[in-house]
């Protein structure tokens, strides 16, 4: 089985069991971006760090992951958002058309600064 397929996998099987504790270095994040910012969250999960920043005032949202179970679940999560997009999606099918505009965050991804 490949990565991709695995992790797929391993996802939807635990989308509603897992939590995670690793959180967002969120002083560092608004040294570079502003709250009228795009932001693309590659590998959301269950929206974990786009719930803190949306609290935050951060409004202009998307989150992608691999796993339609990890969607779902930020869907209820996160309900209440406006202007805020969950799809599933792989990542090694991505092109710069998908993250054109967007600043990049990747909580599943080590952090780039």
């Amino acid at each position: 089985m490949d990565s991709i397929k695995y992790h797929k996998k391993y996802w939807d099987k635990y989308a509603n069991e897992k939590n995670f504790v690793i959180s967002l270095q969120y002083e560092k994040f608004t040294e570079y971006v502003k709250k009228d910012d795009k932001i693309l969250d590659v590998g959301c999960g269950y929206g974990r760090t786009l719930n803190q920043i949306y609290h935050n005032g951060y409004k202009y949202l998307n989150g992608i992951d691999i796993s339609i179970n990890m969607i779902e679940r930020v869907e209820q999560i996160c309900s209440n958002f406006k202007k805020v997009l969950f799809e599933e999606k792989n990542y090694k099918t991505m092109n710069g058309n998908d993250c054109n505009g967007f600043y990049y965050i990747g909580t599943n991804i080590k952090w780039m600064w």
